[in-house]
């Protein structure tokens, strides 16, 4: 069994998913991996571009390294997260998202942090989110929320990110993924629900990790996901209600939810930053042509 499953669920991103493996696999090299330090598995969800050639063209270079399997139709993209649990074997779950990549030395720098002790979460940080906390470890996920209340209010929805976390994965509860599937952040309500559970330490990276392209690969189209990503308004609600449930789930009374929504974790140049900027102009819009049409 490896220490660190690396889970990439991927559809129709043939060539960022070719750029990721390049990236993992140069550090694999380079630092001379082997099987008891991590393993790729890759879940395509039914791709009909080249993601079968490029997976299989690392796959015959690092047959050892990397397990592929792939969907008979597309489920979605939840639903091809959920089966992470029953196909990895790893300690922990790096669950990576096809369309982000990660630092020179991010293997290294997130095995050296699990191996020194047993862990729930490691939050993997990037240059442009600065973590701007006292302390990079904390003894469970109820004192790391009552720092984070203190010194950055927003740093429990940045870090919400899917290839932030990097978890144990007996911690993840599979039921309460699928009953949240809709939320946006169903694999955070299984991720800390866990940790609850387990009360183990929580460690921030002191040195960047991941890298969140600043042009995003697009939702696909076949998916609830386009409609997930686009309803802003209703993204809104959603990370309201998931705040509220950290809040009451742990008993952080400090916690202001409306300086939680509010930070750097939406690029500038982002649609969602322009849409945060013009959502109200919007609504008044709206409600102005509604009331046209009620006395037309």
């Amino acid at each position: 069994m490896e220490k660190l499953s690396i889970f990439i669920p991927t559809r129709n991103r043939a060539k960022l998913l070719n750029q990721l493996l390049q990236q993992i696999f140069f550090q694999v090299k380079q630092e001379l991996y082997t099987l008891t330090d991590l393993k790729i598995y890759i879940s395509d969800n039914f791709s009909d571009d080249d993601t079968y050639q490029i997976s299989h063209k690392f796959i015959k270079l690092y047959p050892s390294f990397i397990e592929y399997r792939r969907n008979n139709s597309n489920l979605g993209p939840i639903e091809n997260i959920s089966i992470a649990k029953d196909f990895l074997h790893g300690e922990y779950c790096w669950i990576h998202s096809d369309d982000e990549l990660m630092e020179a030395n991010a293997i290294k720098s997130v095995l050296s942090i699990l191996n020194k002790e047993r862990i729930g979460l490691l939050i993997a940080g990037c240059k442009t989110y600065p973590f701007n906390m006292s302390a990079y470890k904390y003894d469970n996920y109820s004192s790391f929320l009552k720092a984070c209340a203190i010194q950055n209010q927003n740093l429990p929805l940045a870090h919400t990110h899917l290839t932030a976390n990097i978890f144990l994965l007996e911690i993840f509860d599979k039921e309460i993924y699928k009953t949240k599937w809709n939320s946006s952040y169903a694999q955070m309500y299984a991720i800390i629900s866990g940790l609850k559970s387990y009360s183990l330490p929580i460690v921030l990276s002191k040195n960047p990790i991941m890298i969140v392209r600043r042009n995003r690969a697009r939702p696909d189209p076949d998916t609830v996901s386009k409609k997930l990503f686009f309803d802003y308004d209703n993204l809104l609600d959603r990370q309201f209600e998931y705040l509220n449930w950290l809040k009451d789930s742990f008993n952080i009374f400090e916690m202001n939810i409306k300086s939680a929504l509010v930070g750097p974790r939406i690029p500038k140049k982002s649609i969602f930053h322009y849409t945060r900027i013009f959502t109200p102009f919007f609504k008044v819009i709206k409600k102005f042509k509604n009331f046209l049409i009620y006395f037309s």
